[in-house]
């Protein structure tokens, strides 16, 4: 399985200070409706597959996707698939775009290290956290 890029125009070049903030990705972390942001910033700027790079907005884009196709807020998701699995210790939060919003999955997930150690401990454990598969082979090839 290979990276998916979507070509979407909203490019990771971070502001350098506030005569930047009109850039997109200053405009999608400091929006209040993530939906409308993706929705209405969908001009391409490159064609999907070609550029291998991260993207802040293809990432936001799968959060939605996921809560789309599972019918779950990203975090319950997360928490029920992942966190809760490999047994971490701390509650985490995730940003949202405003109270009761959507989960700013391009960024903003805190939580303490340790866990943050579990969960690559199961990656580095081909998926396993203990007995337990919570990342499909297919995945971390």
């Amino acid at each position: 399985m290979a990276l998916i890029e979507s070509g979407v125009g909203v490019s990771d070049n971070y502001p350098t200070g506030p005569q930047d903030w009109g850039v997109a990705i200053a405009q999608m972390y400091a929006t209040t409706d993530l939906n409308w942001f993706i929705g209405n910033n969908r001009k391409m700027s490159f064609e999907p597959d070609l550029n291998a790079e991260c993207r802040s907005v293809d990432t936001q884009t799968l959060g939605m996707i996921i809560k789309k196709v599972t019918g779950m807020r990203v975090a319950d998701y997360f928490s029920e698939n992942v966190w809760q699995k490999v047994g971490a210790e701390f509650l985490a939060t995730w940003n949202v775009d405003r109270v009761d919003g959507t989960e700013k999955t391009f960024c903003c997930f805190n939580a303490a290290a340790r866990d943050y150690a579990r969960v690559g401990m199961a990656i580095l454990n081909g998926g396993f956290a203990g007995p337990t598969r919570i990342i499909s082979r297919d995945w971390l090839d």
